[in-house]
C-alpha cells in the first residue's frame, strides 16, 4: 500500500535501531538455559509477538544442550524464544533480570525448572493455576448448575470452587503487586481470568463474560504486544460468542459483535490496534470466515485508514485494496475481451441497465458450486435490466472452453488467457474467485455481492 503512516515509519525505525544497535550496549542480562538432550551447535533467539515470531539473533552452544546469552538494555521486556529446531524450544520471559532455566528436551514444557528468574517462576505458576482455574473451574460450575440444591454435596461443591477462585484471585493480586511496574506483573493483571458467580445459571454466566471479560485487560499498555497477552485474550473472548448450533452466517454476525467489543477498546493505542486487527484477519482468514474480514476491513482498517503490515500482494492486503476501490460510485476499468468464439465483448454494449461481472477460474471449486445458481437466477430473471458477464482466469482454453460448454449459460463468456497476469486482476483487486461486482453503463461500481442470495435482487429489478 502507499499510504505509510507516522507511527508506522516511528516502529520501523525504533525496530532497526533494536536491531543495529544492541551490541553498543555494555550492561547486559544474563540468560542462562540448559536442555538435556540437545545435541544442536545453535539456536535462534526470537522475539514474541501474539504469533508473531521475529528472530533477533543467532546463539551458540557452550556445551552439548547449554546455551548462555547476554541481553543487552537494547532488548525489551517481553516474551521470548530460543529454538534448536523447528519442533523443539524454549519459551522464557525477559523482565531485565537474569535468566536461568533447565529442562529435558523430551518434555520440554513439563520438565522446565526455574533456577533463576522470579518473573519466569510467577509466569509459569500462573499458567498452572490459570489452567486448573478454568478446567476445574468450568467442571465445578457445571456441577453446581446441575446439582440437586438441597443435596449437601451441592454446598460442598460450592465450596470447591470459592477456595479455587480465593487461592487463583489471591495469587493474582501478590504478584501483579509485588512490583506493579513490572512487564509481568503488568501482564498477569491484564491476563487474569474473570471471576464468575458460582451461583449465577450457565445463560447468565456467558453473558456475565460476554460484558466482563475484557474489563481487566489494559489495551493502553503497548509493551504487552511482545507477550501473547492481546492475541489470547481476543480468541478466550470469541469462544464466549462461539455456537456450534449456528450456521455460518450467524456464527459471523455473533463473532463481529466480539469483534466490536475487541476493537473498540484496542483503538486506545495505534500499535495495539493495529497488532489486534492483524491478528483476527489471519485468524478469521484460516478459518474461513470471509464475512468478519469483510466486516473488519470495512469498519475499521478502512474507516480508521489503519495500515498493516501486510504487502499489497498477500491476500489480505488484496482484500483491503479491493474494499476501499469497491465504493459505489467509483469507477472500474474497462472491460472489452474475446468470447469463445473470439469475437470482442464489450461490456459497455450490452444491453440492460447494470451488468453482474462474474470473475471466475474453471479450476475453482467454489465456481463450479456457484455458477450453475447463478446461472437459474439469470434464465428465471424477471427483467432484463441486469446482464451477466463472466471473465475467466484461466490460461489454459481448452479447459476454459470445456468449462463453458459445461455451464450452457447464455451470457457472455470471456477471457484474455492471462490467468492471474490479467490486467483485470489488479484493476479490480481481485484475490479470489469468484468475485462479484455490479456495475451501471459507464462503469460506476453499484454494489459487491458476496454470495449468489445478495446478487438475487439484481434479477428482480
Amino acid at each position: 500500500m502507499s499510504h505509510v503512516h507516522p507511527s508506522s515509519i516511528q516502529t520501523r525505525f525504533a525496530t532497526l535501531v533494536f536491531l543495529l544497535s544492541w551490541c553498543a550496549s555494555a550492561s547486559a542480562q544474563q540468560i542462562d538455559i540448559t536442555v538435556t538432550g540437545i545435541s544442536a551447535p545453535k539456536a535462534a533467539l526470537s522475539m514474541l509477538s501474539g504469533e508473531t515470531v521475529t528472530t533477533v539473533d543467532s546463539v551458540g552452544a557452550s556445551a552439548p544442550g547449554h546455551f548462555t546469552y547476554e541481553m543487552r538494555k537494547i532488548f525489551q521486556s517481553g516474551f521470548y524464544r530460543l529454538s534448536f529446531d523447528a519442533k523443539r524450544w524454549v519459551d522464557f520471559v525477559y523482565d531485565n533480570e537474569d535468566v536461568v532455566l533447565r529442562t529435558e528436551a523430551a518434555n520440554i514444557r513439563d520438565s522446565m525448572k526455574v533456577v533463576t528468574s522470579e518473573p519466569n517462576r510467577v509466569f509459569n505458576e500462573f499458567v498452572r493455576l490459570s489452567r486448573d482455574y478454568k478446567t476445574k473451574g468450568e467442571l465445578l460450575s457445571l456441577v453446581i448448575a446441575r446439582y440437586p440444591k438441597d443435596d449437601p454435596y451441592h454446598e460442598t461443591t460450592k465450596g470447591t470452587l470459592s477456595t479455587l477462585q480465593k487461592t487463583y484471585s489471591d495469587f493474582v493480586a501478590r504478584a501483579s503487586q509485588a512490583k506493579p511496574g513490572s512487564f509481568i506483573a503488568r501482564y498477569i493483571r491484564s491476563a487474569q481470568v474473570p471471576a464468575v458467580d458460582a451461583g449465577m445459571p450457565p445463560e447468565k454466566q456467558l453473558e456475565y463474560l460476554k460484558a466482563h471479560a475484557l474489563d481487566s485487560v489494559d489495551f493502553s499498555d503497548v509493551d504487552l504486544v511482545r507477550s501473547d497477552l492481546f492475541t489470547m485474550k481476543s480468541i478466550e473472548y470469541l469462544t464466549y460468542h462461539r455456537n456450534p448450533q449456528y450456521p455460518k452466517e450467524l456464527l459471523e454476525k455473533e463473532f463481529n459483535t466480539a469483534v466490536d467489543s475487541i476493537l473498540v477498546r484496542a483503538r486506545v493505542d495505534a500499535d495495539v490496534y493495529k497488532h489486534v486487527t492483524e491478528y483476527l484477519l489471519d485468524g478469521f482468514k484460516k478459518f474461513g470466515f470471509e464475512g468478519c474480514i469483510d466486516y473488519i476491513i470495512a469498519n475499521y482498517v478502512v474507516k480508521d485508514d489503519l495500515c498493516l503490515d501486510e504487502g499489497s500482494g498477500t491476500a489480505i492486503g488484496k482484500m483491503v485494496e479491493q474494499k476501499k476501490l469497491f465504493v459505489p460510485g467509483t469507477v472500474l476499468p474497462a472491460i472489452a475481451l474475446p468470447d469463445s468464439t473470439g469475437r470482442t465483448i464489450d461490456l459497455k454494449a450490452l444491453p440492460g441497465e447494470r451488468c453482474l461481472v462474474v470473475f471466475y477460474s474453471a479450476a475453482c471449486p467454489h465456481c463450479r458450486t456457484m455458477i450453475p445458481k447463478l446461472k437459474e437466477l439469470y434464465d428465471t430473471r424477471k427483467t432484463k435490466a441486469t446482464e451477466v458477464i463472466a471473465v475467466a482466469l484461466d490460461n489454459n482454453r481448452s479447459e476454459w472452453l470445456a468449462f463453458v460448454r459445461e455451464a450452457r449459460a447464455s451470457w457472455h463468456s470471456v477471457s484474455d488467457l492471462l490467468g492471474w497476469n490479467s490486467p483485470l486482476v489488479d484493476g479490480y483487486k481481485i484475490y479470489a474467485t469468484p468475485t462479484m461486482v455490479v456495475v451501471d453503463k459507464e462503469m460506476r461500481m453499484i454494489a459487491a455481492p458476496r454470495t449468489v442470495d445478495d446478487a438475487k435482487e439484481w434479477f428482480s429489478r
